[in-house]
């Protein structure tokens, strides 16, 4: 994997479903192509436990993706 040179190197991303799945896969391969992400899932264990195996790179931010509120404090969180 090219790591931090990838083709997303400098690049940032919100990944929702990040806890499991599909959204972890995405946040792994992310990541590994050099972008930091900001992780966001329902349930605040999985989401926690995917960005402290990705490091430094990865930001956990427990949130509903369909709550006006959840992605509020997203946006403060990361602005």
């Amino acid at each position: 994997m090219p790591g931090s040179t990838g083709w997303l190197a400098g690049r940032g991303a919100v990944i929702t479903g990040a806890g499991t799945g599909i959204g972890a896969a995405v946040a792994e391969r992310f990541t590994a192509e050099g972008a930091r992400v900001v992780l966001v899932g329902r349930r605040p264990g999985p989401v926690r436990a995917v960005a402290a195996a990705l490091g430094e790179r990865a930001l956990a931010v427990p949130g509903d993706a369909a709550s006006a509120a959840d992605m509020a404090r997203l946006a403060a969180t990361v602005a």
